[in-house]
């Protein structure tokens, strides 16, 4: 079964929506050395709208998945509701 992860930055207000078994995500622990105090991973999660939803709530100005692991996946209006006025 996959799973899903989402990467949140805040000093660049990035976050990313990953698969488990994407490189940069590697089940939640990211790439060697790339722990720092003000990033995260939250997860896992069961599918992928459900991550775009928190990764959404993060409230993160440049939110998307990764052109790596989910090039071909959109983020539903339904979730980007929650950001937009």
């Amino acid at each position: 079964m996959r799973s899903y992860w989402v990467y949140v930055d805040d000093p660049t207000s990035k976050a990313r929506v990953h698969l488990a078994s994407c490189r940069y995500c590697n089940n939640g622990q990211g790439v060697k050395d790339s722990r720092l105090p003000d990033n995260r991973w939250l997860g896992p999660f069961s599918n992928p709208d459900g991550a775009a939803s928190v990764a959404v709530r993060e409230n993160k100005r440049d939110t998307k998945p990764c052109g790596v692991c989910l090039p071909g996946y959109q983020i539903e209006a339904e979730v980007l509701q929650f950001i937009i006025p």
